[in-house]
């Protein structure tokens, strides 16, 4: 068995994390349950159609007046394919009453005050976003390195996000709307946080927002903590919240975090600490049952939102005809110690955009039968040796373009120990 077939079966237990493997029987394809939904919207919604991109999987709602929504059919797809296959017909009629494009007419300012909400949402999101043609961008800024925020109107069913050409039609500016959104989030979030256990919290709302309440952080400062606030937002349904001194309460968050990504919309399952006013990434580590612990969530998060750009970044090049190999995110197990890292694979000859992990698998495709695999080495120390011969290319997560395979003399350097 070759070094790469090792650790491909060493990631089989994590590929695919962040989707709900609950109930996955007798679903259609994907290509099948965007025809579903197309005839059931049509039947439902007279005047108007859909129009189902492959490519980018997405469905479009057209009106009589124009385009009217697009929604991610993948997103609609995980919650379908959640759903007990008795629950499914069901949950195409909510879709379908939630798409009516009549919704998604341009309003007033005055007509959306007060439904105005922040969003938290992958940075990945909002990326994908600016790559749609003929579509006004979202409008966001950066939370974390992986989570940004955006605004979005609240309809009863659905909410639609407030793009570049909104702003430019109210005459209105990021920096006039965001404190309106939060103080109607504020309104909205009256309850109290539950307590699963002490000094932890988690969100009661459920509607959609609950990642967003992160924001509101007089909230956060009030609750009895051990140290400092550390949140998680495994899906868009649940915030959870305890101290950076309590063992306890840190251990209770990563079993609840871990339950939570079962749920359909998954995000990030990387704890953040509030510094200052900041939410900034944090790796909790009192304890080594701890540290490998949130390592765990962190990696099954980074193995997710990969996957998720080498689908979108496959999908932009089928369109532009680029020919760049997207390298997977690969997680293993060391033989020995079991501990948890991650590699991608570099090979000879192949243009790629290379996730940014712990290591670096490097292949020769003409190398010898049983040579092919040159060696792993540790990212930095490639990075090191190669230098601006890794181009970061400005995603997120980051991708680091590869045109030329290291020389002799810089694999002696990169293997050497």
């Amino acid at each position: 068995m070759g070094l790469l077939t090792r650790l491909l079966l060493c990631a089989l237990a994590l590929t695919g994390c962040r989707r709900n493997s609950a109930t996955v029987d007798a679903a259609p394809p994907i290509e099948a349950f965007a025809g579903i939904v197309k005839a059931e919207f049509e039947r439902v919604h007279p005047g108007q159609s859909l129009r189902y991109d492959g490519e980018r999987f997405t469905l479009e709602v057209e009106t009589d007046a124009g385009r009217g929504g697009t929604l991610n059919l993948r997103n609609l797809y995980e919650d379908y394919r959640a759903a007990t296959p008795g629950n499914r017909p069901a949950s195409i009629a909510r879709l379908v009453q939630s798409m009516d494009g009549t919704r998604f007419a341009p309003e007033s300012f005055a007509a959306v005050r007060e439904r105005l909400l922040p969003v938290v949402r992958e940075g990945l999101y909002f990326d994908w976003s600016e790559r749609m043609p003929g579509r006004s961008p979202i409008v966001h800024r950066p939370l974390t390195e992986l989570l940004d925020v955006g605004l979005v109107i609240d309809h009863e069913e659905n909410i639609a996000f407030v793009s570049r050409a909104d702003l430019d039609r109210w005459s209105e500016s990021w920096e006039a709307l965001w404190p309106i959104a939060i103080a109607n989030l504020e309104r909205k979030s009256t309850e109290a946080f539950e307590s699963p256990s002490p000094g932890v919290y988690v969100s009661p709302w459920r509607g959609n927002h609950d990642a967003a309440r992160l924001l509101l952080l007089a909230r956060v400062r009030a609750l009895a903590l051990k140290g400092a606030p550390v949140a998680m937002v495994p899906n868009r349904d649940t915030l959870i919240i305890t101290g950076d001194g309590d063992v306890a309460g840190l251990e209770r968050m990563a079993g609840l975090t871990e339950e939570a990504l079962r749920a359909p919309r998954p995000m990030v399952a990387i704890a953040l600490r509030l510094e200052g006013g900041s939410w900034k990434s944090f790796r909790p580590g009192i304890t080594p049952a701890m540290k490998e612990q949130f390592q765990r969530l962190e990696l099954q998060s980074m193995n997710s939102l990969y996957a998720d750009q080498k689908a979108n970044l496959e999908d932009s090049q089928r369109r532009t005809q680029e020919d760049v190999f997207v390298a997977s995110f690969v997680v293993f197990a060391n033989g020995t110690s079991g501990a948890l890292a991650s590699t991608a694979a570099w090979t000879k000859g192949v243009p790629t955009l290379l996730p940014k992990t712990d290591t670096l698998s490097l292949v020769d495709p003409d190398g010898k039968e049983g040579a092919k695999g040159i060696g792993i080495a540790e990212w930095d120390r490639v990075q090191k040796v190669v230098g601006p011969g890794m181009r970061p290319m400005g995603l997120r997560p980051e991708r680091f373009r590869v045109d030329s395979f290291p020389g002799p003399e810089q694999l002696r350097a990169i293997l050497a120990h």
